[in-house]
């Protein structure tokens, strides 16, 4: 399998997870109740965002053991613009265009690391 693809894995499952735990805690008062609260921590949403994490992890460790780190860590920054994609799509909230200025410079960034080798 391409290492490419795991990395593609470990950046959905990475931003999947992030809107599941978002979603997760939504509605638990964690203000009142310790960080680790029993409802948090059973609540399905975040025990499937526990899930993918671990998948995100393993995926991760999959894409090192076929590429080096200097080409493979920059294709994380691609969580940045779909975490900010995914919060607007599913959890409605609102994205400023000074973010989108800021999402647009880190993927030049992407395009010249992994363009100019």
């Amino acid at each position: 399998m391409s290492p490419f693809l795991f990395i593609f894995l470990t950046v959905f499952a990475t931003v999947s997870s992030q809107v599941l735990f978002k979603i997760g805690v939504k509605n638990i008062a964690l203000a009142e109740k310790p960080l680790l609260s029993i409802d948090a921590l059973l609540n399905p949403m975040v025990l499937a965002g526990l899930i993918l994490s671990i998948v995100s992890i393993l995926s991760w460790l999959a894409a090192l053991n076929r590429l080096s780190l200097s080409v493979a860590y920059p294709f994380m920054s691609l969580t940045f613009p779909l975490v900010l994609v995914a919060s607007s799509i599913f959890l409605g909230e609102s994205v400023a265009p000074l973010r989108w200025l800021g999402i647009f410079i880190i993927m030049i960034g992407l395009f010249v690391v992994s363009y100019f080798k």
